[in-house]
Parts: C-alpha cells; structure tokens; sequence
C-alpha cells in the first residue's frame, strides 16, 4: 500500500476529509466539517447542479453551493 493510500485510510478511520480532496489539490470545497457532513454537503451540491441542469436556471440559488 502506498502512502497516500494509508494517509486517505487514516483520514477515513478519523472522519476527516482525505487531503487529496481538499481545495489544497484543486478538488473539493473548503470546509471544516468532518467527513460524513462534508459528504452531506457535497451530495447537495450536486443534487443542486443536477436539478439546475435538468430544470433550468432557479428561481433561488444555493449560495453554498458555490
């Protein structure tokens, strides 16, 4: 096993968000929750993206969404 691989685990047993999906390497959000509601978060988002995709521009816009 590699490095980062061990370091993500250890993330992972530690509910922290991995380093290799933080904005530090050009991916993720920043955000200081721990790792299931950054997970939360991210879900939202996405959901967000999806809808505004299939539905057209809202109405009202998901400023943490951004």
């Amino acid at each position: 096993m590699t490095d980062d691989m061990e370091k993500m685990i250890s993330s992972f047993n530690n509910n922290e968000v991995p380093i290799e999906w933080t904005v530090e390497k050009g991916l993720g959000f920043s955000s200081i929750k721990p790792l299931n509601s950054w997970l939360t978060d991210l879900y939202a988002r996405v959901e967000f993206l999806n809808d505004w995709a299939i539905s057209g521009t809202p109405t009202v816009f998901l400023i943490s969404a951004f």
